[in-house]
């Protein structure tokens, strides 16, 4: 492969997609180095170029997307701190203004659907439960692990079971915060899922 023909279809590749072909990455021989529209520098698979000019992978710039999220997060009293402990790429880690801090999905950071388990008001800020119900309907047997502030109201009012239903609660276990207790329940069904 002549290496001139292949950095002038890299580079070609690139413009398509508004992006400038700036040379190969001295680390990887993967990824190349490009400069967005927006004028901030970005590190991409060759390939993933290829496919953003083929219309079916997008560009975003990290650094804007960043900065954008950071001013969303600002305008709701939260300071982005950085990536997500436990790696979800869909939360990060924020600081409140009262020095708190927490994981919160970026949809919900968005939507402003966010309270401060420290100072906020919201079910995410009072004590919550974990429990474990057993459910018997007719000859049908489940159990339930969720959380819920009164696990005997979302039996009774919001699981929408038929009254004859026979529910118990086999266990309960006390958590700070409501916050605590959702992040608490979606390790243990992630737990029980690979499991």
């Amino acid at each position: 492969i002549c290496q001139a023909c292949l950095e002038a279809r890299r580079a070609e590749t690139a413009a398509r997609v508004a992006l400038v072909y700036l040379g190969r990455d001295p680390e990887e021989t993967a990824y190349g180095l490009y400069r967005a529209r927006c004028g901030h520098d970005q590190r991409r698979q060759f390939d993933y170029v290829r496919r953003m000019a083929e219309g079916t992978a997008g560009l975003r710039c990290e650094t804007c997307f960043a900065a954008e999220e950071a001013a969303i997060a600002a305008r709701r009293g939260w300071t982005r701190i950085g990536p997500d402990p436990e790696r979800n790429p869909n939360y990060h880690l924020y600081r409140h203004a009262c020095g708190t801090e927490r994981r919160i999905a970026r949809a919900n950071l968005f939507w402003g659907q966010v309270d401060c388990p420290g100072c906020g008001k919201g079910w995410s800020a009072r004590e919550s439960r974990i429990y474990l119900l057993d459910l018997r309907h007719g000859d049908r047997h489940f159990l339930k692990l969720g959380y819920s502030a009164h696990p005997e109201k979302r039996h009774r009012h919001q699981l929408g079971l038929p009254p004859e239903a026979r529910v118990r609660v086999l266990r309960e276990l006390v958590v700070p915060t409501g916050a605590a207790a959702c992040a608490a329940e979606q390790r243990m069904h992630g737990d029980l899922r690979r499991g």
